[in-house]
């Protein structure tokens, strides 16, 4: 029953295998399905097992354990595990199998934004805390389970608050080394380090600078990376404006090198070559060797050298 269950819910993604396998043969269109195609080398660990984002995600992902109902909590399963309250049981079993599935693959994805695939781990972690919480405090009176619970609620946002302000002026003073990428608008402590992030409108504003730099600026082409061509496309159809022409690799592929090199200094000769961010990972690197890049209101403007 239960295996009848998982092939139903899994139909699209054996679907998308076998599509995989019809054009590249069984063997490759499982592995495109397990691990991907374009960050297969990541998922598996190949090109780098941490990589040089490691350390800023693991100081990130520790944000998640402000609380102190995490000590609470491990102290609880600690006394349960100790009185054998999980022995033999097949929900802990099940539980444990699966945070270890997520935080194996989490802990050495070797990407920039590492810290959100996090997120099944922290999970699976607040099931297990809740469960030791509630063993723990099983004979509590309630006035200590209220005051438990009120600390849990207040503590992380005075903690979040703290660290928000912390860590920002030592991003400020160059304690934490900078980005080599910063997206225009957003401040990169704020956004990481704070959980609400209600009126977070760097994107918005980002996409409305663009459209406001160039109004009436016709036939300008805009190279966005994956983070910021999704957002100007999305503004572009849904507030119907249409320059810059915002591009990336996909629409140049029909392009010999040559040719998609020749394209390219033809617009900066004439001024018409914009990019989001001149870094490399971020742009061409055909851009990023034979162009200098000058800052033209949100964006850069590539200039033959």
């Amino acid at each position: 029953m239960l295996a009848s269950a998982w092939l139903a819910g899994a139909s699209p993604w054996w679907l998308a295998v076998w599509g995989a396998s019809a054009r590249n043969g069984f063997a490759a269109g499982l592995s495109e399905g397990l691990f991907g195609h374009a960050y297969s080398g990541q998922v598996l660990g190949l090109r780098s097992f941490f990589g040089p984002f490691w350390l800023p995600n693991m100081a990130i992902f520790a944000l998640n354990f402000l609380s102190p109902l995490w000590w609470v909590a491990a102290w609880g399963c600690m006394a349960g595990a100790r009185r054998h309250a999980l022995k033999n049981n097949a929900a802990f079993i099940a539980l444990a199998a699966l945070f270890a599935v997520h935080f194996l693959f989490f802990i050495r994805y070797p990407v920039a934004d590492q810290a959100t695939f996090a997120i099944p781990t922290v999970a699976l972690l607040a099931v297990a805390g809740g469960a030791g919480v509630s063993w723990l405090t099983a004979r509590w009176r309630g006035h200590a389970k209220a005051a438990l619970m009120v600390l849990g609620m207040a503590a992380p946002v005075v903690l979040y608050a703290l660290a928000g302000l912390g860590l920002g002026e030592m991003y400020a003073r160059g304690v934490i080394p900078r980005k080599a990428r910063e997206l225009p608008f957003r401040d990169e402590i704020r956004y990481w380090t704070l959980p609400w992030k209600a009126d977070e409108r760097s994107a918005e504003l980002f996409a409305q600078a663009v459209r406001a730099h160039f109004a009436g600026r016709e036939g300008c082409v805009l190279w966005a990376d994956a983070t910021t061509m999704s957002l100007l496309r999305a503004s572009q159809r849904a507030e119907g404006w249409n320059d810059p022409e915002v591009a990336d690799g996909r629409m140049f592929s029909g392009l010999k090198p040559d040719e998609l090199l020749g394209y390219y200094e033809g617009l900066a000769a004439e001024g018409r070559l914009f990019v989001v961010s001149p870094v490399a990972g971020y742009a061409p690197a055909e851009l990023l060797g034979r162009m200098d890049f000058t800052a033209d209101g949100p964006v850069c403007r590539a200039v033959l050298k």
